[in-house]
């Protein structure tokens, strides 16, 4: 398993373990708020325990087009990433 691969499998773990659900059940075209049913309070624990995961810091203006569990692997793994 490559790094991304591994990034993503660690964010499905742990959305689905906020959302109480088996990581196989959270897909990457899944929405956050839609599919999920993230409130707000939702939201900023997911938030937390991603920047606590990976180490990151995560800003309020990266989240605009993140509305999927693909879109905030993406933005995880840029922000892990960046490019040159």
């Amino acid at each position: 398993m490559n790094r991304r691969e591994q990034l993503d499998e660690q964010t499905r773990h742990v959305i689905a373990h906020l959302v109480q659900r088996a990581p196989v059940d959270v897909r990457p075209g899944d929405r956050l708020v839609e599919d999920l049913a993230l409130d707000s309070l939702d939201f900023a624990s997911l938030l937390v325990s991603l920047e606590d995961r990976f180490g990151i810091a995560i800003q309020a203006r990266q989240l605009r087009h993140v509305h999927t569990v693909a879109d905030l692997q993406a933005m995880i793994g840029a922000q892990m990433d960046p490019a040159p």
